[in-house]
């Protein structure tokens, strides 16, 4: 049973890799800062299946390297506590487009220390109340983050993106409840030997949220582009610095689409179009969208 549930975990763990990729691809596309936080996020997430190899390996392969792979799950362990600490709150309020507050960067700050020490401690102490209090310390984190998404949910633009948050949040609180039951079940003196070995439910909690971000990453990578997007001259996106959906809209301008069509087409609110056309008028010192033109034909 140790080596089926070790294989399970490596595959886990080289789907996770594929999401990872798919989440950098998706950032490079649109040059939106939040697919950079959700690559820390579930980079931490993915720390925490390899962690949990590097521990079912090292019983597996009792007494070859030492104790080298338990002080190596221990480091990544805290490394994983300090990614999930620091990426849930950011990445939740920059979905419904929200500044963090001082006071607020504060205790994020202090939460991410915690989670650190946690994740290193309960290693340290495995028998202790530190894992619970570990686990418990993240499903609160977990909930905080659930909150101010579900607290400004109309906030979100994205159809696409609205969609994905909602059912990672329903994924999420459905199989969190689950790993905290197997984890308070593992504590109890009446758990039998397999419960106490193996993590199923996080290991199920992993794969549920890797195919729901698989599934939603390639249905952005692979969304059409809109025709024309490779017109625009190199040295006018480099000169000026425009970003990916940037140079979207700007295509879609050339084409002769309004506002409503380019909103419809890139699935994000007029107002958005209209603030990245402000911004395009900014890096390029125009006014109109005939001076935007002439900008782009001439020469370098």
């Amino acid at each position: 049973m140790l080596h089926i549930f070790l294989a399970m975990n490596i595959v886990a763990f080289s789907l996770g890799i594929v999401v990872l990729i798919l989440g950098i691809l998706s950032f490079r596309r649109s040059g939106r800062l939040s697919f950079r936080i959700f690559t820390l996020l579930f980079g931490g997430a993915v720390l925490y299946v390899l962690v949990e190899i590097l521990r079912l390996y090292s019983n597996v392969a009792a007494g070859v390297f030492g104790n080298t792979i338990p002080v190596v799950a221990m480091v990544l362990s805290g490394m994983a506590n300090g990614l999930v600490g620091y990426a849930i709150p950011v990445l939740a309020f920059q979905l419904v487009n929200l500044r963090i507050s001082p006071p607020r960067a504060s205790l994020h700050g202090a939460a991410i220390l915690l989670l650190i020490a946690l994740g290193v401690l309960d290693d340290v102490f495995p028998s202790s109340f530190l894992p619970m209090a570990d686990a418990a310390a993240i499903f609160a984190l977990q909930l905080y983050g659930m909150a101010v998404v579900v607290g400004s949910f109309r906030r979100i633009e994205e159809a696409t993106v609205k969609e994905l948050a909602r059912g990672a949040i329903i994924v999420s609180l459905v199989m969190s409840l689950v790993v905290g039951a197997e984890r308070w079940l593992r504590s109890r003196s009446f758990a039998t030997p397999f419960v106490r070995q193996y993590g199923f439910a996080e290991l199920a909690y992993f794969l549920a949220i890797t195919l729901l971000l698989l599934v939603y990453a390639l249905k952005y990578l692979f969304k059409a582009a809109p025709a024309g997007a490779s017109a625009l001259p190199e040295h006018f996106i480099e000169k000026y610095g425009i970003s990916p959906r940037e140079r979207e809209i700007i295509s879609m301008i050339l084409l002769g689409h309004g506002n409503r069509k380019i909103s419809e087409t890139l699935f994000i609110s007029a107002m958005t179009v209209k603030n990245h056309i402000y911004h395009i008028y900014q890096k390029t010192g125009v006014v109109n969208k005939i001076q935007l033109i002439n900008v782009i034909n001439s020469p370098k």
